[in-house]
Parts: structure tokens; sequence; C-alpha cells
């Protein structure tokens, strides 16, 4: 990493510094927004702090034999300061604060007890990253709701279907549950019943998503809205003809690149005082224009509208529905329709 390094001493030291006084005050900045948000159910006016229940941990990433790939060698300090001002434009609004899902896991532990409720949190958490591909955020918290539920009630995940293709009823995803990644989604979710979680090495992504929203920090979730942040000029348009509009194609980082982008990155966030998961989440938002980011709410902003939704559809009040999700007795209702099709990219929506 002494590239980096090497990029990083090509900031300055004043500018370095002037940096570090610049995150302190974005982030003081979207403390106050998310303080005086109306957030629903789940108290989240103290999102911007690090949750309680945090576990700093980094994941095994692969190490390319060759070292850094020539795509890489395009960063340089102007890039750095390009992202460092891209990520206060987010932290001004809050999005450090988008990974913390203290006041879930504290409704998990509520309900169920500390040990179980951090098992069952955590095996949630790992359903929602295994439905995030080509998925956006509203998406994932309801379809992950369901191979939860099942597993709550001792039903196999194994050889799950879609609703209106032919096999076992009790297989399918009910009507309205269904998407167009489903296959992909799948093998990530007998991945998670077979080996406790989703491999780090060979699914970097969607392990990062998940280990970011059990309060681990220090993975980053690398997907192509990162990528765009970093390299936009790799962004290319192309029509689609089915929708009759263009659409935005955007490189995923590659295996030999990941765990380089993510070393990188860190070395950025800390000079703003960001953990990874809040610097990413940071850039997700405040680089918007180049991202494609659609709706950058934070997961438990999304998370409350679900659970309301869930509780006007059931005739329960939005505790009873909390409740009732959490013990595997309900799957969460959709924030608005969702058909078997879906397009939307947002925040840890994309590989």
């Amino acid at each position: 990493m002494s590239k980096y390094s090497n990029l990083l001493r090509g900031i300055g030291n004043k500018t370095r510094e002037a940096f570090e006084e610049l995150g302190w005050l974005a982030q003081e900045e979207g403390d106050a927004l998310l303080r005086q948000q109306d957030s629903g159910y789940l108290d989240l006016t103290r999102a911007g702090e690090n949750p309680g229940f945090t576990r700093d941990t980094p994941l095994p990433r692969y190490q390319p034999p060759r070292g850094m790939p020539a795509s890489l060698e395009r960063i340089n300090a102007p890039t750095s300061r390009r992202l460092m001002d891209t990520a206060l434009e987010g932290a001004r609004v809050g999005a450090h604060g988008w990974y913390n899902t203290e006041p879930l896991f504290d409704e998990f532990a509520r309900v169920l007890g500390p040990e179980q409720g951090r098992q069952r949190f955590d095996r949630y958490m790992d359903y929602v990253a295994a439905t995030s591909p080509r998925s956006s955020v509203k998406e994932n918290i309801k379809r992950a709701s369901i191979p939860y539920m099942r597993e709550a009630q001792g039903q196999t995940n194994i050889g799950l279907l879609q609703p209106n293709v032919a096999g076992p009823d009790e297989l399918k995803f009910p009507q309205g549950y269904g998407h167009l990644a489903h296959n992909l989604h799948q093998k990530n979710i007998e991945e998670i019943g077979l080996m406790g979680g989703l491999d780090p090495i060979s699914k970097p992504k969607v392990s990062s998503f998940a280990a970011n929203l059990k309060g681990n920090y220090a993975p980053m979730t690398l997907d192509t809205h990162n990528r765009a942040a970093i390299f936009p000029q790799d962004v290319s348009t192309r029509f689609n003809r089915s929708t009759g509009r263009n659409e935005q194609i955007k490189p995923s980082p590659s295996k030999t690149e990941y765990g380089l982008l993510e070393d990188y990155q860190a070395e950025l966030g800390r000079i703003l005082g960001m953990d990874p998961a809040q610097w990413q989440s940071s850039l997700w938002t405040g680089g918007a224009v180049n991202t494609g980011v659609r709706d950058a709410r934070n997961f438990l902003n999304l998370f409350n509208e679900s659970i309301r939704r869930t509780a006007d559809d059931m005739g329960l009040t939005e505790r009873e529905a909390m409740e009732e999700f959490i013990k595997g007795g309900i799957p969460l209702s959709s924030i608005m329709g969702m058909g078997l099709l879906a397009d939307e990219e947002e925040l840890g929506g994309t590989v």
C-alpha cells in the first residue's frame, strides 16, 4: 500500500489538517439533522453515533499475486481530495449514520433476549445481504423476511422458487416477493444455511454488507456505486429497448481491486474521522450524481416504513408487528408495490 501512502502525503499536511477539521464539522452537521428527524417506531435520532454493539473486525480479502492492478494506477492525489469532498457532502446530510442498526438490534434483544436476539438479528441481516444483488434496500428488507421467517418456523430454505413457476407450493416465495435475480439470491440464501454466512473471499460485497448491518464497521461494501464514485470516467450509457430509457453501465470492483480499494478508502476515511463503513455510505450519498443512488435514506428509515406498512396491512400496532416479525410469525410488507421484476439501484443494491 506504499503507493497509496504516497498519494496521501501528496495531499499535504495543511490540506490533511483542513480535511480533518471539515470531517468533524460535517458529521456534527449531519448529526444535528438526524436528531431532528421524525423517524417512526424505531428512534433514529442518534443514528450518527457509533452503535454500542459494534464489532470492528476486518474481513479477509483476496490478495492479488501480481500486486496492484493497472486500473488503480489512475488514482492520484486529486482523486483523493475529490473523494473526500464528496464524502463530506454525504456526511452533512447524515449518511455516515446509514448503517446504524442499533435500535433494531435492541428490539431483537427485547423480544428474544440478548443471546438469541443477537443470533436472530445477525441472521436477518445475512438474508438482507443475500437478497441485495440488483435490489433496492426496501426490497431487501421485505424479501429477506421470507427466508428469515421460514428458518424461524423450522422450514427449509433449500430450493426455494419464484412465485409463478412450476413446483411445490410450500417452496415458493409468496406472490409479490419474487425477483429477477432470484437464482443468485437463492444461492446466497442456501450458502447462509449451509455455511453459516457468506464467504468474504468469493462474495466480498454481500458479506461486507451483512457485516456492516450487524455493526461491524471495519469492512467496506464496495459495489458499482462505489467504483463509479472513484472512476466516473468508467461509467457508460446504453439504451435499453425494453424499458425505453438510457441506463448507466457501471463496472463492479474486480477481485484484484476490492481489497486495495478498501484499504485506500479506509485511509481517506481516517482523515475525516470516519470508520470505513461510515466513509463508504457517505461517499455513496454525496456522490449520487456519479453513483446513481436514487434513495439515500438510512437503512432504518426504510425499515421503519416497512414496519408501518406491515402493521397497517395486518391490523396490528407497530410494536405488535415488530414483535411478530422478530419471532418469525409474519413477513414484512413492502413500502410500495413490488412485482416480480425490480431494477432500482440504491445503497447496497448492486454487486
